[in-house]
């Protein structure tokens, strides 16, 4: 559980309540039932949605704490500060290195800089590219995206 405002998440409402998360990294493929507090299986876990203090949730996946929501409404700038921090100071690891990533049909893959990060049923495997057309070459195969060269990390713009 991080800091306060690290991490915006969405809920949807039909029919009942939702979970829409696609920014944490590895967690559900699907979403997940807000009004729901029994077990909620899904291809990456079995995931639980548990009443906290405050009226706030914690999500539990295979029974390890991921993240507390907060059931109060909030708006975007509340995320401002968390934010700038976020993309400009030196300890954030948005500001080390480039991500991409997407789900497979057996897990994950990641490029992050020149690292390719295969995650298939669980086991992680990673693996140094070692040249620029390499890391051009994952690019596209991976994700579909064609560059004439290697995306660099921008310097942190103060604000």
């Amino acid at each position: 559980i991080g800091a306060p405002f690290e991490h915006l998440t969405l809920r949807v409402d039909l029919a009942e309540p939702w979970l829409a998360d696609v920014g944490f990294g590895s967690f559900s493929r699907h979403p997940l039932r807000l009004d729901e507090r029994g077990d909620q299986h899904d291809p990456d876990g079995t995931f639980r949605v548990v009443e906290r203090e405050y009226g706030d949730l914690e999500v539990l996946r295979d029974g390890q704490p991921q993240y507390r929501l907060e059931a109060r409404p909030r708006v975007l700038a509340d995320f401002g500060p968390t934010c700038w921090w976020q993309r400009t100071s030196p300890k954030s690891h948005f500001t080390q290195s480039l991500t991409c990533s997407r789900l497979t049909g057996d897990g994950r893959i990641t490029l992050s800089g020149d690292r390719l990060i295969r995650t298939v049923d669980g086991s992680r495997t990673e693996e140094t590219l070692g040249s620029d057309a390499d890391v051009l070459a994952a690019y596209q195969t991976h994700f579909g995206i064609t560059l004439d060269r290697v995306p660099a990390v921008a310097a942190p713009t103060p604000s």
